[in-house]
């Protein structure tokens, strides 16, 4: 009887942002009204939503990335007991089925694997290692859009001081740009930004998020150590910056509709503004040479 009255109270309570499809329906804009809001969650829900958040940031279009990053959050990070229980990185372990049997993470379950137990699927995911290991080979196409960002930020703020002499910030004077500043082809640069024009303000907000440790929530982004439990008191941060970004930067671009559609919209988030980057050396120079117009405009 018991059991019954629990069954009855899970389903009642199940869906609160992505109903039984979790995995399957993951949603960036779902995910960040999610994550900053103060409504009450299924427990292990934000923690496990961050998980595939953070991993769409790295790579939107990978929707077998994000979703091997929530499996794996909720199969090996959830549960205490799954920790005690840990055999050896990357097996199926007996902390697996204690996740399936605790009735705390029941209703997760359920928007999670549905019929499947997490047993089940763990036999289909890889180790937490191997992730980490897809996860760092992200990092040299990151770390370029960053700089693109960085030169656009710069580009846009010398824009709008004198409008007359500087363009407005464009993804092909940004590349060009950040390509002369990486010593690269224009193409490399270009085959970063295209898969990631959709998190780009909140990849670049990312890099900017300082965390107590001295690194930023972008650095533990890439080394697969960024956790709802240790790094939430920074969402807002995060949220504000990319706000800030969305409007100043990403507003005044051209995309097309499915990309500015996939964007998470932000519109509700307070926004916090940011210091112009600092640039060295002759990097202005050579920015300020890629966005300087030809013929000045008359006043």
């Amino acid at each position: 009887m018991a059991s019954k009255k629990i069954e009855t109270k899970t389903r009642r309570v199940i869906g609160h942002k992505f109903g039984r499809g979790l995995l399957d329906s993951f949603s960036a804009d779902k995910a960040c009204e999610l994550l900053i809001s103060t409504e009450k969650a299924h427990p292990g829900e934000r923690e496990v939503v961050f998980a595939g958040f953070c991993y769409w940031v790295l790579a939107p279009l990978d929707k077998t990335g994000i979703r091997r990053a929530m499996n794996i959050l909720a199969l090996r990070g959830l549960s205490a007991t799954a920790q005690r229980h840990t055999k050896r990185e990357g097996s199926v372990f007996q902390g697996d089925i204690s996740f399936a049997r605790d009735l705390t993470y029941r209703p997760l379950r359920d928007m999670m694997f549905g019929a499947q137990t997490p047993t089940e699927v763990a036999l289909g995911t890889i180790s937490r290692r191997a992730h980490r290991k897809l996860v760092k080979e992200r990092e040299v196409d990151v770390r370029r859009l960053v700089v693109m960002m960085k030169v656009l930020d710069w580009a846009k703020a010398q824009h709008d001081q004198d409008p007359k002499q500087y363009l407005g910030p464009t993804a092909k004077r940004g590349s060009e740009a950040a390509a002369r500043l990486l010593n690269l082809s224009d193409r490399l640069v270009q085959e970063s930004w295209l898969p990631m024009r959709r998190s780009c303000a909140l990849l670049y907000a990312a890099a900017l998020v300082e965390t107590d440790d001295g690194f930023t929530l972008l650095d533990h982004m890439l080394s697969d150590s960024a956790l709802h439990k240790t790094h939430r008191q920074y969402l807002r941060s995060w949220f504000g910056y990319a706000r800030s970004i969305t409007d100043d930067i990403i507003g005044v671009m051209s995309f097309d509709h499915n990309v500015r559609s996939a964007m998470p919209n932000l519109k509700g988030i307070a926004k916090l503004n940011r210091r112009t980057p600092t640039m060295s050396g002759n990097e202005p120079q050579i920015i300020a040479e890629e966005f300087r117009r030809k013929r000045p405009l008359k006043a």
